[in-house]
């Protein structure tokens, strides 16, 4: 899924320039590029370049709009962010938010975020399908415009973006456990070991290696010591 296809993030009536910068700059982080600003009161692009630091290339991309509605005309769901207590079946968690994205994932949303002073009007919030609350600490629960957008963005990348699988590695052979057996045989042999010594370090080198989570490439160095001992061992020993 290309993230920047289905999700347009538009600030509304947003006061400073430099967070249009740094929210642009944060969605860039997550693979979202579709930014649009309503009615923005007063636009310095040197400001918000200089917070969007190396997303500023993509500021030449963003949408104004003097009309939210115009905005989201060609959006099928409507998000708002908001921290007001709106209607209860219309309000979603973050959690919540995630589910309904990862559920519908053919939409095109639209996620609207107020300005830094008053957040959506209750007009704007009427234009909205469902709205969104982050939670917060009860005393503190002011967030920065860019802080708002980091998150939504965030959880957004992380429903649709899977984190690339590590595939741990392979575990020593069979094989290779039987070479080093053999090696270490050898070396018994040569320094003339007790029988029940050899069989003893036989079979606690099969348990080690065989339980021990050990890798095929950890197994191969451990065969190459083993060979390079009996290599010097016999050569020593003239044998």
């Amino acid at each position: 899924m290309i993230l920047e296809n289905y999700f347009r993030f538009v600030l509304v009536r947003p006061r400073n320039s430099g967070n249009v910068g740094s929210a642009l700059r944060v969605m860039a982080n997550f693979g979202l590029r579709d930014l649009a600003v309503v009615k923005m009161w007063h636009y310095d692009e040197e400001e918000a370049s200089l917070m969007a630091a190396s997303a500023s290339i993509l500021l030449d991309q963003i949408k104004f709009f003097d009309d939210l509605k115009e905005a989201i005309s060609d959006r099928t769901v409507v998000f708002g962010t908001t921290a007001r207590r709106r209607g209860k079946a219309q309000r979603m968690t973050i959690d919540s938010f995630k589910n309904f994205i990862k559920e519908n994932p053919g939409e095109k949303y639209a996620i609207l975020f107020g300005s830094e002073k008053t957040g959506l009007t209750s007009e704007e919030l009427a234009l909205c399908d469902y709205y969104i609350t982050i939670d917060t600490d009860q005393e503190f629960r002011s967030l920065n415009l860019a802080q708002s957008v980091g998150i939504i963005a965030y959880e957004i990348r992380r429903t649709f973006v899977k984190e690339p699988e590590i595939t741990p590695p392979r575990r020593i052979s069979r094989n290779t456990v039987e070479k080093i057996v053999d090696y270490i045989s050898k070396v018994c042999e040569i320094t003339s070991a007790p029988e029940n010594g050899k069989n003893n370090s036989i079979r606690a080198t099969r348990g080690i290696l065989g339980r021990g989570n050990v890798t095929e490439k950890e197994g191969k160095i451990l065969l190459w010591l083993m060979r390079h001992i009996w290599w010097y061992i016999s050569n020593f020993c003239g044998k």
